[in-house]
């Protein structure tokens, strides 16, 4: 889909390709099309390969966890609620005879 999508909208492509090096990707090592590259792509209508398009996707998904990690959509997590999870699923009292969790050796114990 986003094959054809660089098809028809060659210059969004382009204008992420320069963001995402302004960012930080090293567009050499990842196999990124240069200028001159990129330009013949556009000219001959040919599409963005898939390797390119699949690079670039990893990154938008590394730029926007960065983004979400630093912003306030996302409450602050301390790892205590991972702890009185484990406590209630885990806590030796709870674990009985009729217990699911009954006999299972604790390897963290």
């Amino acid at each position: 889909m986003d094959q054809l999508r660089s098809r028809h909208d060659f210059r969004a492509y382009r204008q992420l390709i320069h963001l995402l090096i302004e960012q930080g990707m090293n567009a050499r090592s990842e196999y990124i099309p240069d200028i001159r590259q990129l330009d013949q792509l556009e000219q001959s209508g040919e599409v963005l390969p898939r390797l390119v398009l699949a690079v670039l996707q990893a990154y938008v998904k590394m730029y926007l966890y960065d983004e979400l990690l630093v912003s306030s959509l996302i409450p602050e997590f301390t790892g205590d609620e991972t702890s009185a999870l484990y406590d209630e699923l885990y806590n030796d009292e709870k674990v009985g005879v009729g217990s699911r969790y009954a006999g299972i050796e604790e390897p963290l114990h």
